[in-house]
């Protein structure tokens, strides 16, 4: 995966019940961006595992990960029903958008990452 300069911002707001399913994420190991200056910058993968994962987890997501498009479809194409109702509210690029039309993201070419921050 490449970064892509012109990276989509998600940010989706969820029950607080909820935000332990997008741990997912964090224990298959995900992206974050880091900037060290204006020269340098790097991705790192980072994995959690059980013992941090519930601690740690929630600010983790906060702080936003990089995903590709591919997995999150496949993330909420995979969510029951009572999951996507507790989604409360969902951003790209700053405009609120249906959860619907948040899961028509074109997948066509995965090499593009996005960036993901949850809120309960």
């Amino acid at each position: 995966m490449r970064q892509n300069n012109n990276l989509k911002t998600i940010h989706i707001s969820i029950s607080q019940n909820m935000v332990p399913a997008f741990f997912w994420f964090l224990e298959k190991g995900v992206k974050k961006e880091i900037k060290k200056s204006k020269s340098q910058n790097g991705i790192i993968t980072i994995k959690f595992f059980n013992l941090v994962l519930k601690e740690l987890g929630p600010a983790f997501l906060k702080s936003g990960m990089l995903v590709s498009k591919k997995e999150l479809s496949d993330f909420f194409s995979s969510q029951p029903e009572n999951f996507l109702k507790a989604c409360e509210s969902v951003k790209i690029n700053g405009k609120v958008e249906t959860i619907e039309a948040f899961k028509q993201i074109d997948t066509s070419d995965d090499s593009d990452l996005l960036l993901l921050y949850v809120m309960s």
